[in-house]
C-alpha cells in the first residue's frame, strides 16, 4: 500500500475529487444566485441562475470524466 506522509494514496485521491466537488458546488450555488437576481432585475430573465448552476456543473462534470482518461 502506497502511502504518502502516513495517509494512503486512495485516501488522498478521495479528498481531492471530494474538494473540487465542494468548490463546484459552491461556485455554482453562488452563480446561480447572482444569475437569478441579476437576470430578473436586469435583463427580466429569472431563468438565467438556473441556466449558469447547470452550466458550472455540467463543466465540471466533463473535466472530471476528461481527466479520467
Amino acid at each position: 500500500l502506497h502511502t504518502e506522509n502516513g495517509i494512503p494514496g486512495n485516501v488522498t485521491k478521495e479528498y481531492e475529487y471530494m474538494r473540487k466537488a465542494a468548490i463546484s458546488s459552491i461556485i455554482a450555488i453562488i452563480l446561480g444566485y447572482l444569475g437569478t437576481v441579476f437576470g430578473a432585475e436586469i435583463m427580466n430573465w429569472p431563468q438565467l441562475g438556473s441556466i449558469l448552476a447547470i452550466v458550472v456543473m455540467g463543466s465540471a462534470i466533463i473535466t472530471s470524466l476528461e481527466k479520467g482518461k
